[in-house]
């Protein structure tokens, strides 16, 4: 309990003229260009009318080119729906949620560690690649084909490039042998749940402890009422997504 309430109060925000902000500051993020998305609210705004929006699309269109925004009520009432439905699961089927959470835990990160290892290894292509490239260069410059200052231009640049490829490198690498060693903490989210057999509400204290962070993807069809849909991926505290269609087929069984 006391590590969610210091968690809350690292991520409170200070109070502007519009009041505290809301509980969801600081937690939420762009799919697309992983900016923070930051609540936009205004003294005529009802509270149906207040969102969520992308920093990233604020700021620049090239940062982010689409609109990322959820409506605060409606991220409350999926959250509080979502994390209803696990504790009922939880409480009731320890074991079946187990298994469900170490499955989707295992292909998660499957997934996780194929994409950066995907990326390390086009990250090394292109640093051998450069190492041809400045081979040419320094004899193209021997040779008199190319001039000292181009030469030591088109250096620095590739050579700027090649640092920031190793310097990921080395962090991606840390990323993977860091995610080849974790695995879903499921007894520690089960804790938690057994501190919040029944939540009536969604408070700031219930978020921080069952939420570490909120990821939110572009809407298809933003304008339409009919055909608009959007992805939400909300990662639970040490286990992660969850894969919230099995959960309602497992409670309706």
């Amino acid at each position: 309990i006391a590590d969610a309430v210091k968690l809350a109060r690292q991520n409170r925000r200070r109070p502007t003229k519009m009041g505290e902000m809301g509980m969801f500051s600081g937690m939420m993020f762009c799919a697309d260009c992983g900016s923070v998305m930051y609540q936009c609210r205004a003294t005529g705004f009802r509270k149906d009318q207040e969102y969520y929006l992308c920093a990233g699309y604020r700021k620049s269109r090239d940062m982010c080119g689409s609109t990322h925004s959820i409506r605060t009520v409606t991220l409350e009432e999926l959250l509080l729906i979502n994390i209803r439905e696990i504790v009922s699961l939880a409480s009731k089927n320890k074991e079946q949620f187990i298994r469900m959470v170490m499955d989707t835990d295992m292909k998660q990160r499957n997934k996780d560690l194929s994409q950066k290892k995907k990326l390390v290894g086009d990250m090394e292509k292109r640093i051998a690649e450069l190492d041809v490239i400045f081979k040419r260069l320094y004899e193209d410059n021997i040779s008199g084909k190319l001039s000292d200052e181009r030469f030591r231009k088109l250096s620095f640049e590739y050579e700027a490039e090649q640092s920031g490829l190793q310097n990921q490198m080395v962090l991606l690498r840390g990323d993977v042998e860091a995610a080849e060693g974790q695995s879903a903490n499921v007894d520690k989210f089960l804790a938690i749940i057994n501190r919040y057999m029944e939540i009536p509400e969604l408070t700031p204290r219930i978020l921080h402890e069952f939420v570490e962070k909120i990821v939110v993807h572009a809407a298809t069809d933003p304008h339409s009422k009919v055909k608009h849909t959007q992805q939400i991926d909300i990662y639970y505290k040490g286990i992660g997504t969850l894969e919230m269609s099995k959960i309602y087929a497992i409670r309706q069984e």
